[in-house]
């Protein structure tokens, strides 16, 4: 089994104290109910013995370096959170009796508590790690590629994902970029989770080759919204790397979801492909640019999402008519406190105009195509967490469709790769 060795969560000493001092009675019932139901890792157990000293809380709970807390938490953590799962790889690349009962570790809560989650056999799991990407749009050796193999992610290649991608066509792709205060291991947990919440649902049909793209969102500036600058800043650049990942599958045909700031890289990855179309195009003297049909355009999945302000801002003076973009599913949700928190931020970084991502969409503001709003209030509540949302039968629901609509395009063309500039050589 594959072990993910770092606390997803770590708390300061401080607000350990603070949390004491305020809620003692919620932080009794919390230790309560993780001691009583969850399993610990050995050396979480062994450190709780000595006794509840500073020193034993930073070996347990990590240092305060360690923490991911933002304005835009990514994904909260709830001690609540139930989760299991399926595994796999690709049956290019393993014999399917290999594939039978695979799983991996994740870390499940702030003391160490584990959870094995199981991996369908049909499914593949992909990592693309930009994190140490530097903007550069030919720099692909700083993009860092894994696949889940043998129960252990196993070194790969965006051109060996490529290879799979074009060559199997029953499995569907989709490229998932999470948000923001999210570090490696904690990206690849909530991704896995992410992922079995949604193999999970009746509408998904089929096998699922599930990409997720990796970039550096964890806390680096000690005020919350600095830290949030920096980030919604570096979405952007990372638009460029995702871009990267896309022309390397060379296919339009995969599902694009991404989660709070993933709806940023997304977006800037569509805005810096759209560009190229459109120079090119005019490039040779024609007077418009073509919008076609929705073949060969990308279908996409944006989860409560968070735009650069800057973006935000500049978006609010444009129109655009989307020729790579076939259609969005938003899903909102007006409960969100990291997103009621974001409507503030825009209010101060546009202060003459009316700015938000609901209302960029409707006036054609962004590189989304067609646009259907799903409203996630009721089921996904005040929590910013792509676990708690991916539970919503709703979200279910829609991205279902989403994925068996890029299936369909996959099935309805006679040749595995579309006929595109991206395609691989």
């Amino acid at each position: 089994m594959l072990k993910l060795k770092t606390p997803l969560f770590a708390w300061p000493i401080t607000s350990i104290e603070k949390l004491v001092q305020l809620r003692p009675s919620a932080l009794l019932l919390t230790l309560i109910a993780c001691f009583g139901s969850c399993q610990f890792t050995a050396f979480a157990t062994a450190q709780l013995a000595v006794g509840p000293n500073e020193e034993t809380f930073t070996s347990v709970l990590g240092t305060e370096s360690d923490i991911m807390w933002d304005a835009f938490p990514a994904e909260p953590h709830s001690f609540a959170d139930d989760f299991a799962s399926p595994d796999c790889c690709p049956e290019t690349l393993e014999p399917a009796l290999a594939k039978e009962g695979r799983s991996l570790c994740t870390i499940k809560s702030v003391l160490g508590c584990t959870e094995t989650i199981e991996i369908r056999p049909e499914d593949e799991i992909w990592i693309v790690s930009a994190r140490n990407y530097d903007g550069c749009l030919d720099n692909r050796e700083a993009i860092e590629v894994e696949r889940l193999a043998n129960n252990s992610w196993q070194a790969s290649s965006l051109d060996e994902l490529a290879y799979c991608h074009q060559t199997n066509t029953s499995l569907t792709t989709l490229l998932y970029a999470h948000g923001n205060a999210t570090d490696y291991d904690f990206g690849i947990s909530r991704g896995v989770q992410f992922y079995r919440n949604l193999a999970s649902c009746p509408e998904v049909e089929g096998p699922i080759r599930m990409v997720l793209f990796l970039w550096k969102s964890e806390r680096e500036a000690p005020r919350l919204y600095r830290d949030f600058r920096i980030k919604s800043e570096r979405a952007i650049q990372m638009g460029q790397a995702y871009r990267t990942t896309l022309e390397r599958l060379g296919d339009t045909r995969v599902a694009l979801v991404g989660f709070s700031l993933g709806a940023q890289v997304i977006l800037s990855a569509l805005d810096s492909m759209e560009q190229q179309q459109s120079d090119a195009y005019c490039g040779m003297g024609c007077s418009s640019f073509p919008t076609g049909g929705m073949a060969g355009k990308y279908r996409v999945g944006l989860i409560a999402p968070a735009l650069d302000p800057a973006y935000a801002c500049a978006a609010a003076d444009r129109t655009v008519s989307s020729s790579i973009t076939a259609e969005t599913r938003v899903f909102n949700n007006r409960s969100d406190r990291a997103i009621k928190a974001l409507r503030n931020i825009y209010r101060r970084e546009c202060p003459n105009k009316s700015v938000s991502f609901n209302k960029l969409a409707c006036q054609q503001r962004l590189n989304l195509g067609q646009v259907q709003h799903v409203d996630l209030a009721r089921e996904a509540g005040p929590w910013h967490s792509i676990v708690r949302y991916s539970r919503a039968q709703s979200l279910c629901c829609k991205l279902g469709n989403l994925l068996s609509e890029v299936a369909t395009d996959r099935i309805l063309l006679d040749q595995p790769v579309s006929n595109n500039q991206f395609a691989v050589e």
